[in-house]
């Protein structure tokens, strides 16, 4: 399996029929993430995934292994976390089956990108209030 990891795009012609495994490092600052106030705290991540090519479809599965850097909630100090979430999404070239909140529909025999799902894993895991400690005081006491 190949992936140009730069935009997460996976060449379909490298996949063979069934099962694909393969573990990707990631140079997340190379990534146009396009998302507000989070960036990548350590340059290196790894994604581990599954791909089932199946006849209607593909299903891309894995394990995404980051650390991003926000600000704190209260006083905007650039807070890190780390990150180990699921991915999960199936692409086709059947409409039928892209009515799915989880599919995408892919034209059969190009590449497909990665880059949607991994973002809303990254977004799905961020902490509902980050805080740089837990006793913060904020900006007033900075």
């Amino acid at each position: 399996m190949k992936m140009d990891t730069a935009s997460l795009t996976i060449n379909m012609k490298s996949l063979s029929h069934g099962i694909n495994k393969e573990r990707f490092e990631l140079s997340l600052k190379e990534i146009d993430w396009n998302m507000d106030n989070i960036e990548p705290g350590d340059n290196q991540a790894f994604i581990d995934l599954e791909v089932n090519l199946e006849d209607r479809g593909i299903i891309c599965q894995g394990i995404l292994e980051a650390v991003f850097v926000m600000p704190c909630a209260r006083c905007l100090k650039k807070v890190s976390f780390p990150i180990t979430e699921e991915i999960y999404r199936v692409y086709s070239w059947d409409d039928s089956i892209s009515d799915d909140l989880d599919s995408e529909t892919v034209i059969l025999g190009g590449g497909f990108s990665i880059l949607d799902a991994v973002r809303e894993s990254i977004i799905l895991s961020i902490p509902g209030k980050l805080l740089c400690t837990p006793d913060c005081r904020g900006i007033s006491y900075i």
